[in-house]
């Protein structure tokens, strides 16, 4: 690939810097295409006005197409969690049906 001239990349992103003098984007004037961090550890402060496809592997807080967004664990789930922590049988009622 050419590389990329300033002018072009300020084009696409405003820049800001931290508090402790560490580089971030501020903001993105077009598409995001790819990960963030390149393996999904970074993360995204303020609104997503467009779609996310893809795998978010941690929290979303605020709103999704203007519903409020909310976690839901299915019981299969639910019982695997318990069963990675160490508590088999409270699992085990869980997939009873007793919990």
């Amino acid at each position: 690939m050419k590389e990329i001239a300033i002018k072009e990349v300020l084009e696409l992103v405003e820049f800001e810097r931290s508090d402790d003098g560490k580089l971030f984007i501020s903001y993105i004037k077009g598409n995001v295409m790819g990960d963030v961090d390149g393996n999904l550890e970074g993360h995204v402060w303020g609104s997503i006005k467009g779609c996310v496809n893809g795998n978010i592997g941690e929290n979303v807080w605020g709103t999704i197409n203007g519903r409020l967004w909310e976690f839901t664990e299915t019981d299969k789930e639910y019982a695997i969690r318990l069963i990675r922590e160490g508590r088999s049988e409270k699992a085990i009622k869980v997939l009873e049906g007793s919990e």
